[in-house]
C-alpha cells in the first residue's frame, strides 16, 4: 500500500511493530474494562443474593476478580517495552 510521506505513522518500513505498539497497549485498557465488568457482575450478584454465608456460589466469582485484579494492577505500566515483556526464558 502506498501513503504519502505526510500520512505516514512512524517510521518508514516499521508499519508492523507501530501497529503492535497500539495493539499492546490496548490489551491493558481491555483488560481493566473487562475487569471492572466483572466486578460490577460481582457485586451486582452479591447485592441479589441472600447470602446467610459466603457459600460456594459467591466464593469462587470472588475470588477469580480479585486474582484478575491483582493481575492486572502488577502488569500494568511497568516500564517493559512490548518485545522484553513476551520473551520466553
Amino acid at each position: 500500500m502506498r501513503v504519502s510521506d505526510e500520512d505516514i505513522l512512524g517510521e518508514e518500513g516499521k508499519g508492523l511493530q507501530t501497529a503492535q505498539l497500539f495493539v499492546h497497549e490496548n490489551r491493558i485498557r481491555q483488560a481493566a474494562s473487562s475487569l471492572g465488568q466483572a466486578y460490577i457482575a460481582l457485586i451486582l450478584q452479591l447485592t441479589g443474593l441472600e447470602i446467610e454465608s459466603f457459600s460456594e456460589t459467591t466464593a469462587k466469582p470472588s475470588n477469580s476478580v480479585s486474582a484478575s485484579r491483582t493481575l492486572y494492577r502488577s502488569g500494568n505500566d511497568q516500564g517493559i517495552d512490548m518485545e522484553n515483556s513476551m520473551a520466553t526464558r
